[in-house]
């Protein structure tokens, strides 16, 4: 029980950090309406974080009933670290800036998951065989570096920015997870740490007490609903986005033998083709609720975690989609509180590699590893640099947009709370093309008053 607590804290913060990221970047970088935000895109998440989360449950419960075992991890489904700031810069943002249009910008991105997903499922059959022959350095090495790239690299960058609430958090995660230390009362590390860096930002003044009470007006209940129209209409101009969605489609079944090969390495043996059907398959789902993100599956990193905790993560992220709770919780909780466990995840992914594989192999999971690092550097050159032979954009867009292609989510976020509507967001769920006619408002700095930056 302790170890499903634990490991519901860490997936639950991982997702909750990545939805709020998601929210600044459709708000604050392509202008997306509140209403759409909160009302339609939030909500189709939601649905697919409870059907995935259900049905990776099943799957792991289903596995502990077949080998008649009590320990089996269920692999845990949310948000995409890197194929957000994918689908946003690459996809979005481009066509944002070419047609002024944040709906069209939408719709594109739409497509652009609806084809990865399509990729994913044929990767589905072909996926075992290649596995099958890959080395299991290769695998693992890769998915290492996606953890140090695209997991523990933002939140590091985060943690400096209030490092006197972040670090007294990692200190008590770090003791608590690798020492096993049992708390007073046995309260879950994950929880004991929240609390902590909570009440230290807080009482620091590093939080706003008005931005709460603005933020509490953005809840509301909204339901997802199918929309085809709107995603027939981003397929209509598919050609553009095949350049990099046949890529990252072929990347992304390949990240999920790495997370199948890690869980099998820790002793879960989970059916390859049947995980890879359910991702392709939650994309396109997605896609046609307008969610404009594809999930990640991972693996059994966290200590002690079983089936339960993946389950009731879905379950308490997709209501807080559904009632549109993420502005509420960005101004509630310090960012800098929640960081450092997915530094902690991060690090754990990263070792596993290393420890699982031969000695004689460990050149080739470094070699494995560069290419993420590489990845990840290359994108925060190239939201930062203009094109070359272009002049640099200094419009009032270019600069909203610039914290957040900076990778880190609280600058992300604080963009789109400064982004004209964020107030008006629960007004104008009634029409999802509302936005354009809401008025901006002037609002305290809120949370990034915290900052040095």
């Amino acid at each position: 029980m302790a170890g499903d607590t634990n490991a519901f804290f860490g997936l639950g913060f991982n997702t909750l950090v990545n939805v709020l990221v998601l929210s600044g970047l459709c708000l604050g970088v392509v202008n997306i309406p509140g209403g759409d935000v909160f009302g339609v895109i939030l909500p189709a998440l939601g649905v697919q974080l409870l059907i995935g989360n259900v049905y990776y449950t099943y799957l792991a419960r289903r596995l502990a009933r077949r080998e008649n075992r009590t320990d089996v991890c269920a692999m845990p489904y949310g948000p995409s670290v890197p194929h957000m700031f994918i689908v946003v810069f690459v996809i979005m943002l481009p066509i944002y800036l070419q047609t002024n249009d944040p709906i069209a910008a939408w719709t594109a991105g739409l497509a652009w998951s609806f084809i990865i997903g399509v990729i994913v499922l044929i990767g589905a059959f072909v996926g075992p065989y290649i596995r099958k022959y890959t080395p299991q350095a290769a695998m693992l090495g890769t998915l290492a570096g996606i953890s140090i790239a695209f997991i523990s690299m933002r939140p590091a960058a985060q943690m400096w920015e209030a490092l006197w609430i972040a670090l007294p958090v990692l200190v008590i995660i770090l003791i608590g997870f690798f020492t096993d230390l049992k708390l007073p009362g046995n309260i879950p590390v994950g929880l004991a740490a929240l609390l902590v860096g909570s009440a230290i930002g807080w009482i620091g003044g590093y939080m706003s007490a008005p931005d709460v009470v603005t933020a509490a007006q953005d809840v509301a209940l909204s339901l997802p609903s199918i929309d085809i129209p709107r995603l027939i209409d981003g397929l209509s101009n598919v050609a553009p986005l095949l350049a990099t969605a046949i890529p990252l489609g072929i990347y992304n079944f390949t990240e999920g033998m790495t997370n199948v090969e890690s869980a099998a390495v820790a002793g879960d043996e989970y059916n390859l083709r049947a995980i890879l059907l359910a991702d392709g398959t939650g994309a396109i789902v997605g896609s046609a609720l307008a969610a404009v993100r594809r999930v990640y599956i991972g693996t059994g990193w966290s200590r002690g975690g079983r089936t339960t905790y993946s389950l009731a993560s879905g379950i308490v992220i997709a209501v807080l989609c559904f009632l549109g709770m993420f502005s509420l919780l960005g101004a509630l909780l310090p960012l800098p509180a929640i960081v450092p466990i997915l530094l902690y995840i991060g690090l754990l992914i990263g070792a596993q590699a290393f420890q699982e594989v031969p000695k004689a192999h460990a050149v080739a999971v470094v070699i494995a590893i560069i290419p993420n690092i590489a990845s990840w550097a290359a994108g925060l050159m190239d939201t930062r640099s203009p094109p070359p032979g272009r002049p640099r954009r200094r419009s009032a867009r270019t600069r909203s947009s610039a914290p957040a292609s900076s990778t880190t989510a609280r600058s992300c976020w604080a963009a789109a709370r400064s982004s004209p509507g964020w107030c008006s967001a629960r007004s104008s769920r009634s029409s999802s093309t509302s936005g354009s006619s809401r008025r901006p408002r002037t609002r305290s700095p809120g949370p990034s008053s915290g900052s040095s930056g």
